[in-house]
């Protein structure tokens, strides 16, 4: 995937040397990504608070599991679990599981949110470094996707309303006990902010022990 710039410049290039018949080695050459399937081996770091992570590979595909023990909710921090991938990706694939409750989260993106932009695991922490994701929050309208959702609304609506975070009691906060303790479940597609940072697979939780499962976790490059 090009930038706007460099595609501009190759079209610049390529109707100039049009001209003269001949194809020029000086013209920027698009580099072809395609999907590639994440495994074990490609996980660069790793960093959890409040949770129990485990990583294997299944079938040649990484498979994550998080068991929150820390519910947080005001008695102090509740989980964060991040998950660095390896390489020059742009882009992030891969289905998520959610069981249990939680009635704070932070999914499909980066770590916080304005609101608790200084807080670890939704609780201040001054003497500890919050860990930077270099991904874009989920967004429809710049791009992102999200598929094949189960209950990612409420019992009764499976459509994700594209809120990444949520810290309340309402009836639509899909991981809320209000909507039982049963599997939801999506597939999304996420952008990465820069190849410079580390970017991967964040999850924070809050007022509650939940478990979840991410899986199928594929990489543009």
């Amino acid at each position: 995937m090009m930038s706007r710039t460099l595609l501009l410049s190759a079209l610049v290039c390529m109707i100039y040397w049009s001209d003269f018949a001949v194809a020029s080695p000086k013209c920027p050459q698009p580099k072809l990504r395609k999907w590639h399937r994440v495994t074990n081996a490609m996980i660069k770091s790793t960093y959890n608070l409040g949770v129990r992570m485990t990583h294997n590979d299944v079938g040649g595909k990484l498979v994550i599991t998080g068991n929150v023990y820390s519910n947080g909710c005001g008695g102090g921090a509740g989980s964060i679990a991040v998950t660095y991938i390896r390489g020059d990706w742009v882009q992030i694939r891969y289905t998520q599981e959610f069981r249990g409750s939680a009635s704070c989260w932070k999914i499909f993106g980066t770590t916080a949110y304005p609101k608790y932009s200084s807080n670890i695991a939704f609780h201040p922490n001054p003497l500890q470094q919050k860990p930077v994701v270099a991904l874009q929050d989920y967004s429809e309208a710049d791009g992102d996707g999200i598929f094949n959702e189960l209950h990612m609304n409420s019992l009764t609506n499976n459509k994700f309303d594209g809120r990444v975070y949520r810290c309340d009691n309402n009836r639509d906060n899909f991981w809320h006990t209000n909507n039982g303790d049963g599997l939801r479940r999506a597939t999304v597609m996420l952008r990465r902010r820069s190849l410079t940072e580390n970017a991967g697979i964040v999850t924070e939780t809050s007022c509650g022990t939940p478990s979840y499962v991410i899986k199928d976790v594929y990489v543009l490059m």
